[in-house]
């Protein structure tokens, strides 16, 4: 009887058209789909008439994302008004490697960012979009040029940076961390960033997000977008959404390359309307994890990047994703010099887009290729202004009188016999050099007299504010009267010196006494040394 009646049951659950049957037989899925037409209540409409729901509409584009059964799917595509249907993918942060060594934003200065800061150029209120894992909008470095955004992942005005590596808020330190004299500075240190948060806590956000942050980017009038995320599969909406950012509403859109170690470039960064950017190291070979592909248009610092992380902190990433952020600094600092449209087409993203691919360092093979793209980004030289000029020559009327040495401070010691395998290139000076050889004997037409003026200055090293410059340490100046403290440096046409540890001139031998020298910062580069009077 019992078995009777369990088979009795089980012929009911199979034959009558249970809720079980029928929660079985309807599968739904997430979908995106491109109309022809402008999306409005009829679009919306055509969806729940067939059973579907709008999860999102796009003020930009004619896309809906849309749960919809799986059956009423193939129905909706022989509709006249739909341009296609694609899966709402899984789209994923470039996930960086972590790096072993904390260093400085060596990235900024590789760049010349340090150089463009120096001349002025800080990228002032441009607007960013970073379409990442949000910001920690909290961080010091960070506070003061957050503007705001989005967080498409939950839905709401908050996009702190929750994952697991920091990575947005990692990104937003390489744009635009303070220059504020501590931690790490920003390839432009006064832009205006704007959190668009499109991935999780784990670095994965839908499709469909991605594309709702780049229409909040149209809708908000912003001048990049920051892409540091990917997908291997090519998405028609996707690209259409670049495709509408880049050529219609002139937004320079710069994307990772991904990190795919020898492989082709992810989506979107190989579409033509986006920037692929490789990532390199401090000596400008391509990092392990570079991808490999003609898409590849730039590159920038991507190996052992320090930047801010969440909670007040600071790590050390490699990644194409630290690469396309330093790019997309280098491209603020432009449009904040004021870039112009030269092809009058109305728009500046492919004026700027040109003067990165002309201005950068050509790498690798001449030419374009596959791994440097166009070469690596060289923002000083986009701008105009250059490194340090190479040492003048010692003039004629320089005066090398020794300068009488104050009770508070040790005499110099006096210059020794030149020694032919001395280097005195500065650029070639290693960073853990104990010692600098003893420098060439002044000429002999140099005026030596031992007795000085009592009222020459002595020239004033502010202790432990030192920062490196070309592989010296470089700081600001000032004399006894405090005549030149805090002044602001300016490179362009003024004299440059390189001292030993003793206060030894590289160049001419000349003795300078120097107040309040660290001992331990061994090779020095003072900027705009002036004497009395000058």
């Amino acid at each position: 009887m019992r078995g009777n009646l369990a088979l009795a049951i089980i012929v009911l659950l199979l034959c009558s058209g249970s809720p079980f049957t029928a929660k079985a037989a309807t599968v739904e899925k997430k979908i995106l789909i491109g109309f022809h037409q402008s999306t409005g209540e009829a679009e919306e409409n055509l969806v729940r008439e067939k059973k579907g729901k709008v999860r999102r509409h796009f003020k930009k584009l004619n896309i809906l994302a849309v749960t919809l059964p799986e059956t009423e799917i193939i129905k909706l595509k022989n509709d006249p008004r739909v341009a296609y249907i694609e899966s709402d993918a899984v789209v994923q942060a470039v996930e960086p490697f972590i790096g072993a060594e904390y260093n400085v934003a060596w990235g900024v200065r590789q760049i010349g960012g340090e150089i463009s800061h120096e001349e002025g150029f800080v990228g002032s209120t441009v607007k960013i979009a970073l379409l990442d894992t949000g910001i920690d909008y909290l961080h010091p470095e960070l506070t003061n040029n957050f503007q705001g955004g989005i967080d498409l992942v939950y839905n709401d005005n908050d996009p702190m940076d929750d994952s697991v590596n920091g990575h947005g808020t990692h990104l937003a330190g390489i744009i635009a961390a303070e220059l504020n004299g501590t931690g790490v500075v920003g390839a432009a240190p006064q832009a205006s960033l704007y959190a668009v948060k499109v991935l999780d806590g784990g670095g994965m956000g839908s499709l469909s997000d991605v594309i709702a942050g780049i229409d909040w980017a149209i809708d908000n009038g912003m001048e990049i977008i920051n892409l540091s995320l990917g997908i291997n599969e090519d998405f028609t909406s996707l690209r259409q959404a670049c495709d509408r950012a880049y050529q219609e509403e002139g937004i320079l859109l710069i994307a990772a390359a991904g990190n795919t170690s020898g492989n082709p470039a992810t989506f979107p960064a190989a579409y033509d309307s986006v920037i692929a950017v490789n990532g390199t190291d401090e000596n400008d070979n391509p990092g392990w994890f570079a991808a490999n592909d003609q898409a590849i248009e730039l590159a920038a610092p991507g190996v052992s990047i320090v930047s801010t992380t969440t909670d007040n902190g600071y790590s050390s990433l490699d990644g194409t994703s630290q690469a396309a952020a330093h790019v997309t600094g280098a491209a603020a600092l432009l449009i904040g010099a004021g870039a112009v449209d030269t092809n009058a087409d109305g728009r500046i993203a492919d004026d700027i887009r040109l003067q990165l691919q002309t201005s950068a360092v050509d790498l690798g093979a001449p030419g374009h290729d596959n791994i440097y793209g166009f070469g690596r980004v060289d923002v000083a030289k986009a701008l105009g202004v250059t490194e340090t000029d190479p040492l003048p020559e010692a003039e004629e009327d320089v005066n090398t009188d020794p300068i009488p040495v104050p009770e508070d401070i040790v005499e110099t010691e006096p210059a020794a016999d030149p020694d032919d395998s001395v280097n005195t290139n500065p650029d070639s000076i290693p960073e853990d050099v104990v010692d600098t050889e003893p420098a060439p004997e002044p000429d002999d037409s140099v005026e030596t007299d031992p007795i000085p003026e009592p009222d020459t200055p002595v020239i004033d090293i502010q202790h432990g504010k030192g920062h490196r410059k070309n592989n010296l340490v470089h700081f600001p100046l000032k004399d006894e009267s405090d005549q030149l403290d805090n002044k602001k440096i300016n490179l362009k046409g003024k004299k440059f010196s390189f001292f030993d540890k003793h206060g030894r001139d590289l160049k001419t031998g000349k003795n300078i006494l120097l107040k309040n020298f660290d001992q331990q910062k061994m090779n020095l580069m003072v900027d705009t040394y002036e004497q009395a009077g000058a």
